[in-house]
């Protein structure tokens, strides 16, 4: 939708998807920036734009793919949320050409295990997937 009102065609937008039902890829829509571990100038005047609900739930869903460490011949679906102290995660691993199901988890943990917590998900889901259909990748 973002990127149809970027182009002013908002009118357009018949239907928006729920986050929560229709999975994105990991990160999907967050905006980053990097710079040099070594320029403390740079890296202080960024820090006030870090928001830290962002940061933990992109981490979560990061992890899920990495976990995964599948190629393109699988759909990857995440999306986590900070919830108070706790950060909720939904991931998919998605079927393929062949017509496997996707394969769906979701799970809950303090903020400051987001990595734990998407590698411990994207884990789940590949034993799932491998158990059911054979190997991931």
């Amino acid at each position: 939708a973002a990127g149809i009102k970027r182009l002013g065609r908002e009118a357009e937008i018949t239907q928006y998807f729920d986050a929560g039902a229709f999975l994105p890829s990991p990160g999907q829509g967050v905006i980053a920036l990097e710079c040099r571990a070594e320029d403390a100038a740079t890296r202080e005047a960024l820090a006030h734009l870090d928001d830290a609900d962002s940061r933990a739930a992109v981490t979560a869903e990061r992890a899920v793919l990495a976990a995964l460490g599948t190629g393109c011949n699988l759909a990857v679906g995440a999306y986590a949320r900070v919830e108070g102290d706790l950060l909720s995660l939904r991931a998919m691993l998605g079927g393929d050409v062949e017509g496997t199901e996707p394969l769906f988890g979701e799970a809950a943990a303090p903020v400051e295990e987001a990595e734990s917590l998407g590698r411990g998900m994207g884990e789940r889901l590949k034993e799932m997937y491998e158990s059911r259909y054979g190997a991931t990748s």
